[in-house]
């Protein structure tokens, strides 16, 4: 069973996660994820990535991960990892940031606060998410895949060299900064996930997922 479901919006595709309730990411979602996403460029001027009814998705799975000898390198691409949920409790509260994330949430939400959201752990609300920069609009779950599509569908009907362009521009410095530090980051991270004292942290956590 695909962990990932394709909808056909005219020139926009929805694709949506499809692995349980919290959309963990493990490393069959993102092999599938990556094979959509691998298949649909071709067929496709749009796509909206959705997640399901209650998350998008919660973060790694690590009842999954915990089980490897070494965490799937493709999953440290994925985003920053806060292990901790409310149910957690403030012992299981840390950050293992994923190499190159910072320089993507910088971009987005500036250097103070992401900063701040990668040492804090803390959830983002809705209105706070807007009021940094992390998201661009809220809508009522009823309107999202409707309002999400309407708006790629808008982007994709402008010239696709200039789109091409803008997004080079925007891309080309993160991609050669994450190519530099790529290789030491991703054996601090490793360094830091096998740690003994982070490895019981993280079982405990899965223990509760």
């Amino acid at each position: 069973m695909s962990m990932v479901n394709i909808e056909s919006h005219d020139d926009v595709a929805v694709l949506q996660l499809n692995n349980g309730v919290t959309n963990a990411i493990s490393p069959e979602l993102v092999d599938d994820l990556t094979d959509a996403i691998k298949r649909l460029k071709s067929e496709y001027k749009g796509l909206v990535l959705a997640g399901g009814e209650k998350f998008f998705c919660i973060g790694l799975d690590l009842p999954a991960l915990i089980q490897l000898d070494r965490p799937a390198h493709c999953l440290c691409h994925c985003r920053s990892c806060h292990c901790r949920r409310r149910d957690y409790g403030p012992e299981l509260r840390f950050p293992v940031c994923m190499p190159g994330q910072d320089m993507i949430l910088r971009q987005v939400v500036g250097d103070r606060c992401a900063t701040e959201l990668m040492f804090s752990g803390e959830f983002v609300e809705p209105d706070q998410a807007r009021r940094i920069g992390l998201v661009d609009e809220i809508f009522s779950a009823e309107d999202l895949k409707e309002k999400a599509v309407a708006k790629i569908a808008g982007l994709a009907a402008l010239p696709s060299y200039g789109l091409e362009v803008v997004k080079k521009n925007r891309v080309e410095a993160l991609r050669r900064g994450y190519e530099e530090v790529r290789p030491a980051d991703s054996d601090m991270f490793l360094n830091c996930w096998f740690n003994p004292a982070v490895q019981t942290l993280l079982k405990a956590a899965a223990n509760k997922f």
